[in-house]
């Protein structure tokens, strides 16, 4: 598997990373991140400005969607202005509409050339050394797109660059960050398979979603979308486990008891991953998938269907399965957030926030990744 035996760190390995590595003399960064509410949208970059000697520029993406936020967007706003004021003269804020005049998501399809441009002109004067990509405060439609385009870049361009993924890590705030969903389900901008749902025919699917608090109408919405006769449909909760709620397991299943009866899982198929380390789950559905694709080859196939719902860190355990199997990404995209759920900056002070770093791609790997 292609991250097997990724390089990941977390909390103090990540500062020594930042002030003995990347800080270095010849090393030239960009960051892109998220500049919105999140409390999480600081914790990497003040890690960063308690390193001087580190040469970084920022690309703050702004994700506008179609409620208003009164509550949220001063938050929001004092956020970027922090940013700007950390990376004085080497801030750019950009907004990122999220849906289009007509209601349709197209968040991914509009950041992934915004990305390019702002890569491209950073290189115009001297070449970037390493690409940071810090989720904290992106959605999924937006940093699994971003991500798959610059693996792709490395990839077919020859981009000499080393990759770097950074969340802030908080199972308690991504319960809290509730969205006000849309009525349609989405594809994932750049994760739809060669063939769409329409054409599984008869193919066997495996849909497996994230498991979290708060989704039922999400999940169901998706799971009428896939569950087209004739194609038959197994599901694979992903719960996860261990974690920072021991507990929260059982409370899970509890809480989705009465779908769980619905759609007939038997709770030997749920799949339980560690919630703080996003190669297990990447390596669970690698291997669950290349079963399935060997077992359904000769009886007209097996697609597997994910949907990141919840916890970043296991959101990334997916994309990086996602982008290694060629798998469908489906979710609901949010026309907002529900202001009172979400924890303002001073209940989760920044500093203090867990940061966890995936290195994806470059020199260390040797050119095998």
């Amino acid at each position: 598997m292609r991250w097997e035996r990724a390089i990941i760190q977390q909390n103090g390995a990540v500062d020594s990373f930042l002030g003995n590595f990347l800080a270095q003399s010849g090393r030239r960064c960009a960051l892109i991140a998220g500049a919105g509410f999140d409390p999480r949208t600081l914790a990497l970059p003040r890690r960063l400005r308690a390193h001087p000697a580190l040469d970084v520029r920022m690309l703050c993406l702004r994700e506008e969607r179609l409620m208003p936020q009164p509550g949220l967007r001063p938050i929001a706003d004092a956020h970027a202005a922090e940013l700007q004021h950390m990376f004085a003269g080497a801030c750019t804020v950009t907004p990122v509409e999220i849906f289009d005049s007509g209601g349709g998501v197209v968040g991914g399809r509009r950041v992934v050339p915004l990305v390019d441009e702002y890569l491209n002109a950073a290189e115009t004067k001297q070449p970037l050394t390493d690409i940071l990509v810090d989720i904290s405060a992106l959605s999924c439609g937006i940093f699994f797109p971003i991500i798959a385009q610059l693996l792709e870049k490395i990839r077919v361009e020859k981009r000499r660059w080393n990759l770097h993924l950074f969340v802030a890590e908080n199972p308690r705030i991504d319960i809290r960050i509730r969205g006000e969903i849309m009525d349609t389900v989405s594809h994932i901008h750049g994760y739809l398979s060669k063939d769409s749902l329409s054409q599984t025919g008869d193919h066997a699917i495996l849909w497996a979603p994230v498991f979290s608090e708060n989704n039922a109408t999400q999940m169901s919405r998706i799971y009428d979308l896939i569950n087209q006769p004739p194609a038959a449909v197994d599901i694979l909760p992903i719960i996860p486990f261990p974690g920072l709620n021991p507990r929260r397991p059982d409370e899970l299943v509890e809480h989705y008891r009465e779908l769980i009866g619905d759609w007939q899982i038997d709770p030997r198929h749920f799949l339980y991953a560690a919630e703080s380390d996003p190669l297990d789950s990447y390596r669970s559905i690698c291997e669950i998938d290349q079963l399935r694709a060997d077992t359904y080859r000769k009886l007209g196939g097996s697609s597997t269907v994910l949907s990141p719902l919840g916890s970043k860190m296991l959101s990334v355990g997916l994309m990086l399965a996602a982008i290694e199997r060629t798998l469908r990404v489906v979710y609901v995209e949010s026309l907002g957030y529900e202001e009172l759920a979400v924890p303002v900056p001073s209940a989760a002070p920044a500093p203090a926030l867990p940061v966890t770093h995936v290195w994806l791609a470059g020199e260390i790997y040797g050119g095998l990744v």
